[in-house]
């Protein structure tokens, strides 16, 4: 996806999970896909679109995705793998319920 042009996130000194799911609002994406290696991707219209950011690092994926835990999630991610939950999140006065499936494929998170 070199080719394509990438979208604008806001401030993106501090990067947060909650700076990345705002930017989702923003740009009415359906989906945010995270991947070591890789700038995060919006789905935009169907599309996957890329953010303005530098390629996240493993030690990264772990600071934007652990804090999202909690101990019952904790517990399943640290047995299977794996762990869906939601993240809620108050954008503009509205709240948002953010459905993430969080797993390690290939030694990565």
């Amino acid at each position: 996806m070199a080719a394509a042009q990438r979208l604008p996130l806001d401030d993106v000194t501090g990067l947060s999970i909650d700076k990345l799911f705002r930017a989702v609002v923003k740009l009415e994406g359906s989906d945010l896909h995270l991947k070591v290696g890789n700038p995060p991707y919006v789905r935009v219209g169907g599309t996957l679109r890329p953010l303005k950011h530098d390629p996240i690092s493993d030690q990264e994926m772990r600071d934007l995705c652990f804090p999202l835990l909690d101990e019952r999630s904790q517990n399943i991610y640290q047995e299977d793998g794996g762990a869906d939950f939601a993240h809620m999140l108050d954008v503009d006065g509205v709240q948002w319920r953010f459905r993430v499936n969080l797993l390690t494929q290939m030694g990565h998170v």
